[in-house]
């Protein structure tokens, strides 16, 4: 190739490059210039992020949107038309109970709690030996209490009497067949739910057995009126038939 054609081709080429280069974006003094990239975030889970026409930002409050103010003594938070985050209602914390008291509610950690040691009955069962877990204040039993002391049989009744038999309570009723009530009559004794004495009268049914203090008398029985009545008379004989007997 001809050295004047190489001297003609070399400056066409400089200046199909640099029309090139000007295409890719603006120039300043021969400087290329990237256009500047705009990113909206301001980071606030309360409002939305926008790009504006004109290449700014705006940022529009998320009002009623759930949120976290950060404090854990409040719940159900939400965005306002600051947007910023407010606080909700109070944290509802589980109250005190058989292994544990309630001590307050902490903004970083939340409902605070501390074990009891002097727990009592923490299971619901009279008849076993208790304690709590001070890191999970569950209720545990170990053993069971002995047998036959006396426990809450849950009966609303007076008249049952609980007694733990193998780590259970175990309810019988009041007995009253000792309870003082005149043999000659036909009135009998239970236990008042209300008092639980043994101050109750029944009547025994007609015909059942007893007394109308009548030595004279025999087969006595209770009549309809719950009243002794004397049955057939007695018949007294002497051995000697020379002397007459009578009641």
């Amino acid at each position: 190739m001809p050295r004047r054609f190489l001297g003609c081709l070399v400056p066409l080429l400089m200046v199909l490059l640099a029309v090139s280069c000007s295409d890719a974006g603006t120039t300043n003094g021969g400087t290329d210039v990237k256009p500047e990239i705009v990113v909206c975030n301001d980071f606030n889970p309360c409002t939305k992020d926008v790009q504006t026409a004109a290449g700014g930002c705006e940022y529009i409050p998320l009002v009623g949107e759930p949120c976290d103010d950060g404090n854990e003594c409040t719940d159900n938070d939400q965005c306002g038309g600051q947007g910023t985050c407010e606080p909700g209602e109070p944290l509802e914390c589980e109250e005190s109970n058989d292994c544990m008291d309630y001590t307050g509610c902490d903004p970083e950690g939340g409902c605070q709690y501390k074990a009891k040691t002097d727990v009592g009955d923490c299971d619901g069962n009279p008849c076993t030996v208790d304690a709590c877990d001070p890191d999970t204040f569950e209720c545990t039993s170990s053993e069971n209490q002995p047998d036959g002391i006396q426990c809450d049989d849950g009966d609303e009744s007076l008249c049952t009497v609980g007694t733990c038999q193998a780590g259970q309570c175990k309810a019988e009723n009041v007995d009253c067949s000792d309870a003082d009530t005149d043999e000659f009559d036909c009135v009998y004794l239970e236990c008042d739910h209300e008092t639980g004495e043994c101050t109750a009268k029944k009547f025994y049914e007609e015909g059942h057995s007893c007394k109308d203090n009548n030595p004279c008398t025999l087969e006595d029985e209770c009549n309809a009126d719950g009243e002794c009545v004397g049955g057939v008379e007695k018949i007294c004989e002497h051995p000697n038939p020379c002397i007459s007997s009578n009641c």
